[in-house]
């Protein structure tokens, strides 16, 4: 009888060492992948694009239910689009317990974007640092208070920047209007007694335009709708028509009260809708379960409100502004108001 040959068993053992990991990461891999791939596009704001997302929200609440593992494939999106994006966000923070894992997008833009946001860290993908003007022009808050910390520091330097002094009356207006969008999410968009109550804020500045984009997981604005509306109401029954979620959108985003009979907009939001009216560059759009209402000078009737097949959770209000004509239209009205000499 032969004796062992020491190196062919070492030889052997290294084989099977192999084999078992190679099989354990197939099976990592057959498993990581079983769950819901993303779209190309991140959105809510057109039907297609919404319904794969809102398939990916029901899935995450789904896994989290049950306590399973979530799996979710970037591997084929293209492009993040703000208020889609916000509104993943936003249910990733809300359900803090889930388990998932991810595969990351081949263009280095989505996973840059995704590495800042802390979506890649937590769904232990690969972190993409890139310093790009797509990337890095977005600043990002999230609360459940009025009060900011000291990252706001960062975005009103950027106002600053922008605008080009911190005792504009545009660095007033947009700082007001952040300010104020977010106390509307904490006075208007939760119960009392509600566990989650976050708001989170995209902001970027996007060369001459200032871009917001504020979201909520709350009871949404139709729900909210002011109560004592007589002329809009006895209109809508006159046309034997209920009222849309669009169309409810539009009273509550116009109308200076809510249901709560308190304040619902200010001087901030005031001017913003001003500016948006008045400027063609400028546009504001809200979006509320099923509905969504847009207000700009080049926003023609048929592209103010729109309904979609499928609701969203709480709202996303958006706008664009174009600084640059605004510095001009200050510094023209500063001029105007000086004295003769």
């Amino acid at each position: 009888m032969k004796r062992p040959d020491k190196k062919k068993i070492e030889r052997q053992s290294l084989i099977d060492a192999k084999t078992r990991k190679s099989n354990i990461r197939d099976k990592n891999k057959g498993e990581a992948f079983h769950g819901l791939r993303i779209g190309e596009f991140v959105s809510v704001a057109a039907d297609p694009y919404r319904n794969d997302l809102l398939k990916i929200i029901d899935y995450m609440k789904k896994c989290h239910k049950k306590k399973s593992i979530c799996y979710l494939d970037f591997y084929k999106t293209k492009t993040l689009f703000p208020n889609g994006t916000i509104y993943l966000y936003s249910h990733l923070r809300k359900m803090q317990s889930l388990k998932i894992l991810g595969r990351p997008s081949e263009d280095i833009i989505v996973r840059a974007m995704l590495t800042k946001l802390g979506i890649s860290s937590r769904l232990n993908m690969p972190c993409c640092r890139k310093n790009h003007s797509r990337v890095e022009r977005w600043h990002i808050l999230h609360g459940s208070k009025t009060n900011f910390h000291e990252e706001y520091i960062e975005i009103e330097n950027s106002i600053k920047k922008a605008v080009g002094s911190e005792n504009s009356e545009l660095f007033f207006v947009l700082n007001e209007a952040i300010s104020e969008a977010v106390t509307n999410v904490v006075n208007h968009a939760y119960d009392q007694n509600s566990v989650y109550k976050d708001w989170v804020l995209f902001l970027s500045f996007d060369g001459d335009k200032f871009h917001l984009v504020i979201s909520d997981l709350g009871k949404s604005i139709p729900v909210t709708a002011p109560v004592k509306l007589r002329t809009k109401i006895a209109h809508l029954l006159t046309s034997l028509q209920k009222p849309s979620d669009s169309d409810l959108i539009e009273i509550a985003t116009t109308w200076r009260r809510s249901a709560t009979h308190q304040p619902y907009r200010g001087k901030g939001f005031d001017n913003i809708i001003e500016v948006c009216r008045e400027e063609p560059e400028a546009s504001l759009s809200v979006m509320s379960r099923a509905g969504s209402w847009r207000t700009g000078k080049n926003t023609s009737s048929d592209g103010k409100k729109h309904s979609f097949a499928k609701p969203i959770s709480g709202t996303i209000v958006s706008w664009t502004i174009p600084l640059k004509k605004l510095k001009m239209d200050e510094q023209l009205s500063s001029r105007v108001e000086e004295p003769a000499t």
